[in-house]
């Protein structure tokens, strides 16, 4: 008799265990070099609340070339880059992963809004502009685009990527060449 309440009761406390530690965990580590990432669960989806910010040897910039950017807005990739930055554990969202997000969002200006950042979905869209292909940074404030995963079938140049439009307040999925420097948002496997 001892020994069955001994057993529930440390069945219990591993439940209670995992349950607090899955229930509680707000924030990732990337093992790769230390940073702590705020993570958001929208849906069944579980995102990175802020932009990658892992530096890559070739194909990641700072918005204009400045390191202090990196902190508030991450760093800018290419896309061929982006698909394989995220860490272990986590990937970069496929076309499908942006619908999925969007149709968790209210429609037109309203979906916008729930992208900025102090929204009551935590995603924290900051604006960092992006790189264009010659080499210049612009839409700072502006614009941000989120690589995806997913390439366009029909031009294979271009890659899709979520994109929110500060002006229009606007947001859509797009496509872009690959060449341009974006901004990631990993999603959980």
């Amino acid at each position: 008799m001892k020994i069955t309440n001994l057993l529930i009761l440390g069945i219990l406390i591993i439940i209670t265990s995992f349950t607090a530690c899955s229930l509680n965990k707000k924030t990732f580590t990337d093992k790769r070099d230390g940073k702590k990432y705020k993570l958001i669960k929208i849906g069944n989806q579980t995102w990175m609340a802020q932009n990658l910010a892992f530096k890559v040897d070739s194909g990641c910039w700072a918005y204009n070339n400045e390191e202090d950017s990196v902190f508030k807005y991450g760093y800018l990739y290419n896309w061929e880059t982006a698909i394989n930055v995220c860490p272990d554990g986590w990937r970069l969202p496929t076309k499908h992963d942006f619908e999925t997000l969007l149709n968790n969002k209210e429609e037109g200006e309203t979906k916008y809004r729930s992208f900025i950042s102090g929204s009551k979905s935590d995603f924290n869209i900051t604006f960092p502009g992006a790189r264009k292909l010659d080499s210049t940074f612009s839409l700072k404030n502006i614009r941000e685009d989120f690589w995806s995963s997913s390439e366009n079938k029909k031009a294979k140049k271009r890659a899709y990527n979520l994109y929110i439009y500060n002006q229009k307040k606007n947001v859509m999925i797009y496509n872009e060449l690959k060449e341009h420097g974006f901004s990631v948002r990993c999603i959980k496997e």
